[in-house]
């Protein structure tokens, strides 16, 4: 996922999170990019126009 919501997690605030997570799994989509999602939804409702 190439475009961010408004409320995409920092560099900083992502590496505070992944030393939680500890998940080395193979993956078709990043574990950021999942957690971005659930915080704009969480943020927005899932407004159409916050959506990436």
């Amino acid at each position: 996922m190439n475009k961010t919501c408004q409320t995409s997690l920092s560099d900083s605030q992502w590496s505070t999170i992944a030393v939680i997570l500890k998940d080395k799994r193979k993956r078709e989509h990043s574990l950021r990019e999942i957690v971005d999602a659930i915080f704009c939804m969480f943020k927005t409702g899932c407004q159409r126009r916050m959506l990436p």
